[in-house]
Order: structure tokens, then C-alpha cells, then sequence
């Protein structure tokens, strides 16, 4: 995640987000899965991922969306498990910016983000944190790897930076319930291994 410490300003908007990832984790059939099966999620929102190469033309693209093809395009020579984030990131953009679908082309996500990076961006961001490293999973991951966070990136196939932010977005948001934010929601209680 580009910007960790995202809390959206509507904060029913967090619970949104929250309840898309966990809800297209549920009906693709993948709830429980901790290194989650990207292609099943595209699979089930009739989506292809590709993966191009960068030209000069491109080059500071990292991800893609053709909702006329219906392909996510996704920038090679990213690692393997930024691919995975860029990948939930536009899944994102799928579930929650609906609004985006009928614009000609495609709509991109460019690598290098500015700290005026679009409220859509942010959200798409957090979906995949969300996705990628549901509260519930990633609390039981912590506890059978005895908080090592190596281990629990290697499990969720996710870079350690993506973890380190999404434990700080969850410690962040423990601190805001702490000092009067809430947020109710049907999801499982955040244990105090990742908060």
C-alpha cells in the first residue's frame, strides 16, 4: 500500500470496503484460503489477467483495467508478490468504482503516486490489504507463526512492506476505535496479535 495510514474520511466507507473484500472472498469460494487464488476471484468476475511488458510508453504503469476486453493487464517486471497486490488493487477498482466501467479505454494505475493520490486510489489500496490480509486470517497466521512477520508475508505470498502497512493501518485503526471511532461490522474481532 502506497499510503498506510488511509483511513477514508466517511468511515462507513472502510466498513464498504471491508465487506466487498470479504464477500468476493465468500462467493468465489476462497474465504478461508490464506494464499489467495487471484485467478479464481478473476475467474469468477469473468476477468483475464495479462501480464505486458513496459515500453517507453508505459513504463511507469503498473496495472491496468479493459473493462471492454474484460482483462487486467499487469506489469511484468514487478515481483511476483507486487503483481498479487496490483492485481487485488484492481479487483478494487472492479467492486467498488463501478462508476469507471463505461469510460473508453482502459483506466490505469500508475506506479509512481503523488501525495495527492485520488480518494479511488486509496480505497483500492486498502481493498487489497483487505483482501489479500483479512483481519481474521492474518490474526490466526500471526498466532501460528509467533508473530513472525516473514513467515506470514511467505504465507499470504505478500512483500513485507505490504505487510509492515497493513499492520500499521490495523494498529492505527485499534488506536481511532480506542479514542471513540467505531465502525460496527459482521466480521470476525481483531485479536491483539495484529493490532
Amino acid at each position: 500500500m502506497d499510503n498506510c495510514m488511509f483511513v477514508p474520511s466517511d468511515l462507513n466507507r472502510l466498513l464498504e470496503i471491508r465487506n466487498a473484500a470479504q464477500n468476493i472472498r465468500m462467493i468465489s469460494g476462497v474465504a478461508g484460503i490464506v494464499m489467495l487464488p487471484l485467478n479464481t476471484i478473476a475467474n469468477f468476475l469473468q476477468f483475464s489477467i495479462n501480464l505486458f511488458e513496459p515500453d517507453s510508453t508505459n513504463q511507469n504503469l503498473s496495472g491496468a483495467i479493459s473493462y471492454e476486453r474484460r482483462i487486467i493487464y499487469v506489469n511484468g517486471t514487478e515481483s511476483i508478490r507486487r503483481q498479487r497486490f496490483i492485481i487485488a488493487h484492481e479487483f478494487g477498482h472492479i467492486l467498488l468504482h463501478r462508476e469507471y466501467q463505461n469510460e473508453p479505454g482502459w483506466v490505469y494505475d500508475l506506479l509512481t503516486h503523488d501525495d495527492k493520490l485520488e480518494s479511488r486510489e486509496k480505497e483500492a489500496d486498502l481493498f487489497a490489504a483487505e483482501l489479500l490480509m483479512p483481519v481474521d486470517l492474518l490474526n490466526k497466521e500471526m498466532d501460528y507463526r509467533n508473530g513472525q512477520l516473514t513467515y506470514v508475508a511467505d504465507d499470504f505470498q505478500v512483500s513485507m512492506d505490504a505487510m509492515r502497512d497493513r499492520l500499521d493501518f490495523l494498529r492505527n485503526e485499534s488506536r481511532l476505535r480506542s479514542k471513540g471511532f467505531s465502525v460496527e461490522w459482521n466480521g470476525p474481532k481483531q485479536a491483539a496479535s495484529a493490532v
